[in-house]
């Protein structure tokens, strides 16, 4: 593997680890590069998880204890991290953007899902957002599906929507819950892998935003 590679395999097994439980068995390999996306690490994931999640995991994670749910969970991690991997600056950086970007390129690639001002989130929940969008695209269950309002809520990503086609409606629901799924496990300051931190407002943080909030206040 490249080091970027081995990074983005590194985040997917810590994302994964921490939805199924340590344990999971996690197999990460290589893809060739998507042409669309030649900037993008693009990993292949083998997840295979005890019958029963460990009883000591979250009762939001057990909630979505289904093969389908965990599927679709692992695809939306494995397109998350792809994304995020196009801004990768070894050795541990990120090559910074803004929201103003993100959302304004989320609004122009999925004009119908996302209306002007439904995004009410941060950089690393759009890129979620957007794993989301690519998901709806890659099962054909994208066209219909019109957002009122994406934002975080309890910390978890809450998506609503205005309208699905009924005949595509019951798999675009479960590709949205999946990737409030995931999102429970993303650091809603960094994007990284993150955990629940419960406050005067309870969020998705990693162990160092989570300091670095706490020295804040």
């Amino acid at each position: 593997m490249t080091p970027r590679e081995r990074r983005a395999a590194r985040e997917l097994t810590d994302f994964l680890t921490r939805l199924f439980g340590p344990e999971a068995t996690i197999a990460i390999d290589p893809m060739p590069a998507r042409p669309p996306h030649p900037n993008r690490v693009e990993l292949d994931v083998t997840v295979e998880r005890p019958l029963a999640l460990p009883a000591d995991l979250d009762a939001r994670t057990r909630r979505r204890d289904t093969l389908d749910g965990m599927v679709l969970a692992v695809e939306i991690a494995e397109r998350y991290v792809a994304i995020r991997s196009a801004r990768y600056a070894l050795p541990a950086g990120l090559v910074p953007t803004t929201c103003a970007l993100v959302s304004e390129g989320l609004e122009r690639d999925f004009a119908s899902l996302f209306p002007e001002g439904t995004l009410e989130i941060d950089v690393a929940w759009l890129e979620v957002a957007r794993a989301a969008a690519e998901t709806l695209a890659g099962h054909a269950v994208l066209d219909g599906v019109v957002s009122t309002q994406v934002k975080q809520k309890f910390a978890e990503l809450r998506w609503y929507t205005q309208s699905m086609p009924e005949a595509t409606e019951g798999e675009a629901s479960a590709i949205l819950d999946a990737a409030s799924y995931f999102s429970t496990v993303v650091c809603e300051m960094c994007g990284g892998p993150g955990s629940y931190r419960k406050g005067s407002w309870v969020r998705i943080l990693c162990d160092t935003c989570h300091a670095t909030k706490r020295r804040k206040l």
